[in-house]
């Protein structure tokens, strides 16, 4: 895990990462934007009480919520940013620092309808435990535990499903599921840090590249 790590900041250095480290940053500034104004109009339609004026101290009081309901569900999108550069990321690591030609390519489409399928599962779930978010002493176990768990599997999944198919890919992260749950704190850590998380979909594919390379099956 470590290593991986160590090799992940490595590969975050080289210059032939910058056009996809911009479009990381992009692409992540406009998911959050989206969630952010979705979560303020779900938030502003909704009439909580009849009377006006408390109505409007509460509205006042969503907007402000807005931002932070956003942060809290951002690291449900986060993958679905990263299938659109998963291939370019992946394939450009292996090649560049493992020697290893590309596996064939994956269609576009099915990615992207697998990382909204996380989105949506992630992203319930966080509404559910969002309860429990409130209790600050039960905050950062339960949803960095969640969170990390989440993103792990997902990550390590569509990374090493590039080359041996999600089903062994599951397989093999059960076996060794401590590194790959480590992996997904970080990335869990990095998508709520205020600079970190517009970076947080390339570093989550290029330190599961790193960490597959390190875990797969030889021969």
């Amino acid at each position: 895990m470590l290593a991986a790590l160590r090799k992940t900041f490595r590969t975050l250095s080289q210059a032939y990462f910058l056009n996809m480290l911009l479009l990381s940053l992009v692409a992540t500034a406009a998911a959050f934007g989206a969630l952010f104004l979705t979560v303020g109009y779900l938030l502003s339609a909704t009439e909580f009480v009849a009377t006006g004026w408390l109505e409007v101290i509460l509205d006042w009081t969503a907007g402000l919520g807005t931002g932070l309901l956003a942060w809290f569900l951002f690291p449900a999108l986060v993958p679905l940013v990263a299938s659109l550069f998963l291939e370019q990321v992946s394939g450009r690591i292996e090649q560049r620092e493992y020697g290893l030609p590309p596996p064939p390519p994956r269609a576009f489409l099915p990615e992207v309808l697998a990382g909204l399928r996380f989105a949506g599962l992630a992203l319930l779930l966080n509404l559910i435990a969002l309860p429990l978010y409130l209790i600050p002493v039960l905050f950062p176990f339960v949803y960095y535990a969640m969170n990390s768990y989440l993103l792990g599997r997902e990550f390590f999944e569509t990374v090493a499903g590039r080359h041996v198919g999600r089903t062994a890919a599951n397989a093999l992260r059960r076996q060794r599921p401590l590194p790959v749950q480590l992996a997904g704190l970080i990335i869990a850590l990095c998508a709520t840090l205020p600079i970190a998380g517009l970076f947080a979909p390339f570093i989550g594919v290029a330190m599961m590249v790193h960490l597959y390379q390190a875990m797969r099956p030889v021969g």
